[in-house]
């Protein structure tokens, strides 16, 4: 959005107010359109934050977005920048169970054309350095059927 004539501005209207003005706006666009204009503000929140100095706690986790650093029961957490976006998106959404096909386009771009796997290597990445029992995860679940989520 340019500045100069932006209808919306992201600094007077917190994300989801935002978002919700804007489909209230522009409801008239073709649906396609619509979801197309919102995965990229999905995408651009994900990179810049919701806040400068926003910390996200999740459990045992504290990501920094805007300093793009994690950590891990108060100790350095080194992420891959895939594995920090997914992080930060799923702990941003806690709770909230993301299919393979959904993190595709919010984490990695609609127009992403991967196989949907690379989630789940991903995830299991992930695992690998958040859960103490990787094989057991109590904190990046899958439901089974549906999709991943973090606890």
């Amino acid at each position: 959005m340019s500045s100069s004539n932006s209808r919306v501005s992201s600094t007077a209207y917190p994300y989801q107010e935002t978002l919700e003005r804007l489909r209230r706006e522009f409801d008239i666009l073709p649906q396609d359109m619509l979801k197309g204009i919102m995965g990229e503000l999905d995408k651009l929140y994900l990179m810049v934050g919701k806040d400068s100095e926003e910390i996200i706690k999740a459990g045992r986790l504290k990501i920094d977005p805007s300093r793009h650093k994690t950590s891990l029961d108060g100790s350095p957490l080194p992420l891959a920048p895939t594995e920090f976006k997914l992080l930060t998106f799923l702990a941003r959404n806690r709770g909230k169970v993301f299919t393979r096909e959904e993190l595709l386009e919010k984490v990695w771009g609609y127009e992403y054309l991967g196989d949907t796997r690379t989630v789940d290597v991903h995830i299991r990445r992930l695992r690998k350095k958040v859960e103490e029992d990787p094989n057991h995860p109590s904190c990046l679940i899958t439901v089974r059927g549906a999709g991943y989520k973090l606890e």
